[in-house]
């Protein structure tokens, strides 16, 4: 039995480094973000389903909850945005979208950020985690939600005017539309060793799923001798949520003196959620069976760490597997320093350890993934 887990464990990652990893949309927040879970996880690369030693094995292995033996609190926020310059760029027309009227230098700055889109999308995707731990226990939960914006612009046909000093013409409209998907989980886990190699975690929790759609209009209208920029929401649907009880299984197999291996299998009911609000078009979904496997190898002083991952293994929700990498080096005894790599972006950080409390950040660049950054802590007795 313990040779034919590790043997599915290592064809499946040989056979990931062949194949090309396909990129992932804002749904992948049912099968597994691709900005990782946890800060430390995000600097691996997100490969940390054999390591899971942390609070974090809520979301990665609850097997892994067996290297938790004090008391361990851990909170864990990641984010990424995408196609804007700065993430300020986005609560700026937040704030111009969330009012009645715009101003002129308002309405400006939504043009200028049209043309320099170029009908690309705004991608946003944040995780959160916390838990608290406690000898092979856990309980917490997290949450991983994705979402995109998309401007356009259209000129208008009636005359000319000046608003603050910005030229307009009456009919001219900039359109905003926004979708965003989300799941939350709150619940407890645990892992227990079945003998000296293997270790077995189970956790149940509650999970929400939810979607929202929302689109706005900023047009330029006149009143009187006064023009005006309106600002209104169109085809407005509110938020539509459901939420169900499923259950992860996870496991943790000892291969060597230095190296082990881990799967783990999450939303194994495969619940179906029915998405409803009042005035809104259902939306069914069914919350397919996600499986990830992977493998760590540490060196003999355990001062170095190299873990792989394949994230996805049962093509949950139709998403294609991907493969990740991470490293670890314990530089200092209060200073580790992390890379990975996941697609084809690269992953890059560092945790402190300064014995009760712990602080890692984590940070990735590439063609896919700017503006990103995670922060987490730790608290351990």
């Amino acid at each position: 039995m313990y040779r034919l887990f590790a043997a599915v464990v290592t064809v499946v990652l040989v056979v990931a480094v062949v194949l090309p990893a396909a990129a992932q949309t804002d749904a992948a927040a049912l099968v597994g973000p691709k900005i990782g879970v946890g800060a430390r996880s995000s600097a691996m690369g997100g490969a940390f389903v054999a390591v899971a030693d942390d609070v974090t094995a809520l979301y990665w292995n609850p097997a892994g909850l067996v290297s938790v033996h004090g008391l361990a609190f851990r909170g864990d926020l990641v984010g990424r945005a995408q196609n804007l310059d700065a993430v300020e760029d986005a609560e700026d027309i937040y704030d111009i979208v969330d009012q009645n009227y715009a101003t002129g230098l308002d309405f400006n700055f939504l043009r200028t950020k049209v043309l320099e889109l170029d009908d690309r999308p705004f991608h946003a995707q944040v995780t959160a985690i916390g838990g608290l731990a406690y000898q092979g226990w856990a309980v917490g939960g997290y949450g991983i939600g994705g979402g995109i914006a998309e401007l356009d612009h259209t000129a208008g046909t009636g005359p000319t005017f000046q608003i603050e000093g910005v030229d307009v013409k009456e009919g001219e409209r900039v359109d905003l539309s926004g979708d965003g998907f989300w799941q939350y989980s709150q619940g407890i886990a645990t892992g227990r060793r079945l003998n000296d190699r293997l270790a077995v975690g189970v956790g149940v929790r509650k999970m929400e799923v939810g979607f929202h759609d929302k689109n706005w209009s900023a047009t330029v209208q006149p009143q009187g001798s006064s023009p005006s920029i309106l600002v209104q929401e169109t085809g407005v649907t509110d938020s539509l949520t459901d939420e169900c009880t499923t259950v992860d299984v996870g496991l943790m197999h000892i291969l060597g003196p230095q190296s082990r291996a881990g799967l783990v299998a999450r939303n194994i009911t495969s619940p179906d959620l029915m998405l409803v609000d009042m005035g809104s078009q259902p939306m069914s979904i069914e919350v397919d069976m996600v499986v990830d496997a992977g493998l760590a190898f540490f060196s003999e002083d355990g001062r170095t760490m190299v873990a792989a991952d394949l994230h996805n293994l049962s093509n949950a929700q139709n998403r294609a597997s991907t493969f990740h990498l991470g490293y670890e080096y314990q530089a200092k005894n209060w200073l580790a320093l992390r890379l990975g790599s996941a697609g084809n972006s690269l992953t890059y950080g560092l945790g402190l350890d300064f014995g009760f409390l712990t602080i890692d950040v984590a940070a990735r660049s590439g063609a896919d993934a700017t503006d990103r950054a995670g922060f987490a802590f730790g608290l351990e007795f």
